[in-house]
Parts: C-alpha cells; structure tokens; sequence
C-alpha cells in the first residue's frame, strides 16, 4: 500500500517515488499531479529518509561500514489536496542532514501561506563515524496556524533523537504553552512533555494532534514528530527528526 494513502498511522512500504516527491518538495516545488491527500507524517518520514541517508524498509540493510546518519526537519506542512485549492500549499523548512549537510539550520520566520507562520525554526544533526553515534534535533521556537475551523497557537516545539550501535535509537518531545482552539467548542492544552505515541481527539470531529508520534524502521531508524496536526486534508508537523545508529570504524575487523 502507498504509505502516504490510507488511514492515519497505517503501514506500507514506501517506494522511490515518494523519495523523489518528498526531494520535490524540499526544494520548494509545488504538487505535481499528485492524486489525493498525502499522510503527512509518513511522508514527513520518508523526506527525512531521502536526504539523511536513513535506509526506509525497501531499501534493504544499511551497509556494514555506514557510520550511521541523522536528519531534522523543522517544519513541515501540507495544506489541501489540489495545488488550484485556495491556500494550497506544500513546504519542508529547516533541514539538517548527517553525514551530508548541512549539518546545523536556523530560519527566523516559516510562513505557512495564509495559514500563519513559525519563528526561530531550527534543525541541527550529528554524528562520530569512528563509534556510529548520532543525533539530532529540530523544531520551532513558536507558531500560530489558523487552519479553518482550528487555530493553533504553540510556544517552542522541539524533537530529539539519538542511537548508538547496539542499542535501540532513543527520542523525545516537548510541547511547550500549546492551545488548540476549535470554532464553537472549548480550547484543548496539549501537555509540554507528552508520553511517547499521544493523540488527541479535537472535539466534534474536528482533526487530531499527534504528539511525541514515533515511526521505527526494520533498518533500526527512529523517527520522532513533536506535534502533528491533521484538520481535514491540512497537515501540519512541527519538529521532526530520523536517528539511524551506525557500525562505526572502531566496530570493523581488520581485514589483515
């Protein structure tokens, strides 16, 4: 199944086209005849694979002398289904990428169209390619979307992640002063430390938030959203980070 279709957290195997899509839009292309509406945080995923190296389940196992690779996306936003939607829009602000570069990122403002804006987005990535560790982080110092009958309003956004041959790559989130307010209905606080993998249910069907989200590949990839925001076909990912541990130099046999 395509990984950007279907419900919200299904599976599937991404495919090089969605690698390519998602280059597209890191480059700041516009849709071009995608069909339907893209699942924002898979898709968030498989951007972050494309240019950090982060082997996705198709692609097999990492090499054996990899030093491992890491990646941060500040922000990232899809909003509508057709590019001739008013307000369409699709973006990938605040990339850092370990081992290619850059390998830290910081943009005052993101403006989400007419939607709203984000200040102080910030990515940054490293790693040792002699022991394999790597980590990153990614976010935004604040935000306010307006995203039809949902308004958002976030202080700093961040996600974190790190791994290490041998054991299982770690991550985290933080949520600090967020409110959602939905027309008609009472405000929704999101807690500043979410427990990893929390949803929250806007009231009267409104959308979903999704907090501290994790996706972990067969190659030992984590990835982390800080806060996904899905309102109909408009998704929003605030601080979104791959961590892929490597074997490192000091971990290779000598071939003498």
């Amino acid at each position: 199944m395509d990984p950007c279709h279907g419900a919200d957290g299904a599976g599937g195997g991404a495919g090089p086209w969605h690698v390519d899509r998602m280059i597209s839009i890191l480059s700041g292309a516009r849709w071009r005849g995608a069909r339907g509406a893209r699942r924002g945080a898979l898709c968030a995923t498989a951007l972050l694979a494309a240019v950090t190296g982060a082997a996705p389940a198709w692609a097999g196992a990492a090499d054996p002398a990899d030093p491992g690779s890491s990646g941060g996306l500040g922000a990232f936003a899809r909003l509508g289904q057709r590019p001739d939607e008013p307000g369409a829009l699709a973006l990938a602000e605040g990339q850092a990428t370990y081992p290619a570069g850059p390998r830290r990122v910081s943009l005052a403002t993101v403006a989400f169209g007419e939607a709203g804006s984000a200040h102080d987005v910030t990515a940054s990535a490293s790693g040792d390619a002699a022991t394999g560790r790597v980590r990153a982080r990614a976010g935004v110092g604040d935000a306010a979307l307006d995203l039809e009958t949902v308004r958002l309003r976030v202080g700093a956004v961040h996600a974190e992640c790190s791994a290490a041959p041998g054991s299982a790559p770690l991550g985290s989130a933080t949520v600090e002063g967020a409110a959602i307010a939905v027309r008609g209905a009472r405000d929704v606080a999101l807690e500043p430390r979410p427990a990893p993998g929390t949803t929250v249910a806007l009231p009267g069907g409104a959308g979903r938030a999704y907090l501290n989200e994790r996706i972990t590949e067969a190659d030992g990839a984590l990835t982390v959203h800080a806060l996904r925001l899905r309102v109909g076909d408009r998704e929003v990912t605030l601080g979104s980070v791959t961590c892929r541990p490597g074997t490192g130099a000091a971990d290779q046999e000598d071939p003498a």
